[in-house]
């Protein structure tokens, strides 16, 4: 196989066009034809419907999908690899993470390894964990960090490794009700309106756990991604919402929010864990960086 033919594959199914993958990659209607009926001989199935002007991909072109983008993914990586041996130690590692790990984690971990290695750039992407997991699958980022409730992560496709583990919290406006509560209880915050977040993660199931062990049911009133979002709303003192500790850090010292101290409550843990594929060759600068990752300590908020 020829990459232009990979690249070409790729378009097609990008633009579900003949022609305006030609016109994107500025190739005659008729190379891009032609490479792809070369491909698909080469590979012994039909990539693509055709039907006058509309363009579809066939099930052995999604099978085939994520294979041409890691192996355009291993070139691309190993041009610049070439290059580092040529012009000196200059890396790129790419990344996709979860918000929260973005935001109080991911910082700190890139400060420290540029430290001795300052010529790295970093390409980042956030997202959540099912996104992100497949965005190392495809090849399209070399690792990936993810948020779970457990500290293993259970697909033999990938190696992983615990970075850190922080509890999470209900809180409130220091002005809230609830504080002027002796003993609050899960029975009370279940009666209170709720900020949802994480919802299209495992993070919101693992929260209507903790009431739904005490035969409660939450009190939704707001729901947001963002965790910027649901600090903001919570300091406007009717609502509570529920984090990881990390996040909390300046609002508690500001005194915007404030940690409720709930008497039946055992704070839920989340776990961030690096991943890549086992079958990912690591070359210099990615290396580096796995090996730096395994010389840290496990963060425990």
């Amino acid at each position: 196989m020829e990459f232009d033919e990979l690249d070409i594959f790729i378009m097609i199914s990008k633009y579900k066009s003949f022609s305006a993958a030609a016109r994107h990659m500025y190739l005659s209607q008729a190379t891009i034809s032609t490479k792809i009926k070369n491909l698909e001989h080469k590979l012994g199935v039909p990539l693509f419907y055709r039907n006058n002007s509309i363009v579809s991909i066939t099930e052995a072109g999604s099978a085939f999908m994520p294979y041409a983008q890691q192996m355009l993914s291993l070139k691309k990586e190993s041009e610049t690899h070439m290059d580092d041996f040529k012009h000196g130690s200059r890396g790129r590692i790419s990344l996709a993470a979860s918000h929260t790990i973005c935001d109080w984690v991911l910082p700190d971990i890139i400060r420290k390894f540029r430290k001795d290695s300052k010529n790295i750039d970093f390409v980042l992407h956030t997202s959540f964990t099912n996104d992100t997991i497949d965005k190392v699958l495809s090849g399209e980022v070399q690792f990936g960090l993810i948020r779970m409730p457990h500290a293993h992560f259970s697909d033999d496709r990938f190696y992983s490794k615990l970075l850190e583990v922080d509890k999470t919290f209900f809180f409130a406006h220091p002005n809230h009700a609830l504080f002027h509560i002796k003993e609050p209880t899960m029975r009370r915050i279940a009666k209170e309106l709720l900020i949802v977040y994480g919802a299209p993660t495992s993070y919101w199931p693992q929260i209507k756990n903790v009431f739904e062990m005490q035969g409660l049911v939450p009190n939704p009133a707001l729901e947001f991604n963002d965790i910027h979002a649901v600090k903001l709303y919570a300091q406007l003192s009717s609502y509570i919402g529920y984090l990881p500790e990390l996040t909390l850090q300046h609002e508690i010292r500001q005194h915007t929010l404030k940690i409720i101290p709930l008497k039946d409550y055992v704070p839920i843990k989340r776990y961030s864990l690096l991943i890549y594929l086992k079958d990912r060759y690591l070359t210099g600068i990615s290396k580096d960086f796995v090996d730096f990752i395994n010389s840290l300590d496990i963060l425990d908020w």
